[in-house]
């Protein structure tokens, strides 16, 4: 009888775990990488035969609102890109015609025909929410950011698609909080990393 329930208890607790284990798979299923706990790259195209590329020129697009989060994402990848002794240049186009995000990769329309670049490596505000975890009114210490960021590489002369990625950040307080961490993913994402 002792043999019959531990046999019993076994079983359940197996079938407890492989239940808890598929649910756990199928939450995560979008994230398609996780970096650490605040940022994921959650949709990824990449053209098979991509390779290193040896200069790219990085161009921010979007409303003057970006303006602060534009420049400290540009100054950590600079930083990053420094160090690889890495050929590049960037320009941050802000245009209050522009909406301030944007929500898939088909509104993005942009051409890019510098011979002296391999390609443009463009980047686009996403959806933005705000929450608060605690108090609900006045400064809350505990407010998180949820934002995504689209990132469109795009071959120079034939403008060619090479790449598609789009970040989803969790930052505390501002949206500036994780740019360091996403301007490591993205070095990574381009390969550019020694």
């Amino acid at each position: 009888m002792i043999l019959k329930n531990k046999i019993q208890y076994s079983l359940l607790l197996f079938l407890t775990i492989s239940c808890s284990t598929s649910r756990e798979i199928v939450k995560n299923e979008q994230v398609i990488m996780r970096y650490n706990s605040n940022i994921s790259l959650i949709e990824s195209f990449e053209k098979d035969s991509y390779e290193k590329l040896n200069s790219i020129m990085f161009y921010y697009i979007g409303n003057p609102e970006l303006n602060v989060y534009y420049e400290t994402l540009s100054e950590n990848l600079n930083f990053r890109l420094d160090r690889q002794s890495f050929n590049y240049d960037y320009l941050i186009e802000l245009d209050p015609l522009k909406k301030q995000s944007i929500k898939s990769f088909d509104e993005i329309n942009l051409t890019f025909n510098d011979s002296s670049f391999d390609a443009a490596c463009v980047f686009y505000f996403g959806s933005s929410d705000k929450k608060s975890i605690g108090k609900k009114t006045g400064y809350d210490p505990n407010r998180i950011q949820f934002h995504t960021l689209f990132m469109l590489l795009i071959e120079s002369g034939t403008n060619e698609v090479i790449m598609k990625k789009r970040f989803e950040v969790k930052s505390k307080l501002t949206v500036v909080t994780e740019n360091t961490r996403l301007s490591s993913a993205i070095v990574k994402e381009l390969k550019i990393e020694k």
